[in-house]
């Protein structure tokens, strides 16, 4: 079997395009990228909060309301789950407590993808996969929905805007299970603790950075040895996701080569993933077929598979 090089496309912190020389890898690209980058860029985000329950916890209390009764036990990055037509859905955090509530952390850079549709998408998908066949609604749990937007999307200057399940004409809430928060990026407010953690979602380097325990994590990942781990777990995850789709695929077909032509089949999959990921957090199509090198129909092709 002949010897591949890893060719996973790897966008810069801005959503422009690394173009690997022939001595740099695509590891030492996606390290150039996380090192730039701050927490408004989709990778850096999953390795900062998914590798760690207390920066979320952190978050969490910060945002406030509700979320300070979470008791983060669990956070999972990239966490994929299957809405009730099908469609394939990636969280970008998802948090889990002792009581059984479930947080979905979404970082989101453009007006495009901040969408109230969006955000009420997840949480249904979040519902239909928690709870099994022939159990009782009654055990549905609490579900949050959070969007940490770089901007003011509903434009309204609030800090946080929670929105949750009333009756028409009346101040009673009908039920503690639907809860979708915006948290404004634009609400830099350093005497307040939301103000602080917006301020900090801004920094790449840990020494600009205001709290504590958010510059720790930062610190961690970008000067220590352990960090440098968490990147190639993070590198490992990309890899093998790509691969193993392209073998899957690759098996269905009963191709000669498969795994050869899987491995192949995966990085392009990858590169249509990362396509439809872009479209969904708000990029032009335009932008994206100039970053991947996908025609403008391809692209559509991607988006339209995942809505099936």
């Amino acid at each position: 079997m002949k010897k591949h090089r890893e060719e996973i496309i790897i966008m810069d912190s801005n959503g422009g395009l690394y173009k690997p020389g022939e001595r740099t890898s695509s590891r030492e690209l996606l390290e150039k990228r996380l090192l730039e980058a701050n927490l408004f860029d989709d990778l850096m985000m999953a390795l900062f909060f998914g590798g760690s329950p207390e920066v979320v916890q952190r978050l969490l209390r910060c945002i406030g309301g509700e979320l300070r009764a979470i008791e983060v036990e669990s956070v999972e990055a990239q966490h994929r789950i299957v809405g009730a037509v099908g469609r394939q859905i990636v969280l970008d955090v998802l948090a889990r407590d002792a009581s059984g509530a479930l947080c979905d952390i979404e970082v989101q850079r453009a007006r495009r993808g901040a969408e109230i549709e969006r955000a009420l998408y997840y949480w249904s998908a979040m519902c239909v996969n928690s709870i099994g066949r022939g159990v009782d609604y009654s055990a549905m749990p609490k579900i949050f929905v959070v969007f940490v937007c770089e901007r003011d999307f509903l434009g309204m200057g609030m800090p946080a805007y929670r929105m949750a399940l009333r009756l028409a004409r009346s101040a009673k809430r009908m039920s503690d299970r639907l809860n979708i928060i915006y948290a404004n990026g634009e609400s830099h407010v350093a005497h307040t603790a939301l103000g602080r953690v917006m301020h900090d979602m801004f920094c790449n380097d840990a020494d600009m950075m205001i709290d504590r325990v958010m510059a720790d994590r930062m610190r961690f990942l970008k000067q220590m040895e352990g960090g440098r781990k968490e990147m190639d777990a993070l590198w490992e995850m990309i890899i093998n996701e790509g691969i193993e789709k392209g073998i899957e695929k690759g098996m269905e077909k009963g191709m000669e080569k498969g795994m050869e032509k899987g491995m192949e089949k995966g990085r392009a999959d990858a590169q249509v993933e990362i396509a439809r990921r872009m479209f969904d957090k708000g990029r032009d199509e335009n932008d994206i077929s100039e970053c991947l090198g996908l025609t403008v129909e391809e692209i559509r092709k991607a988006v339209s598979a995942a809505e099936r």
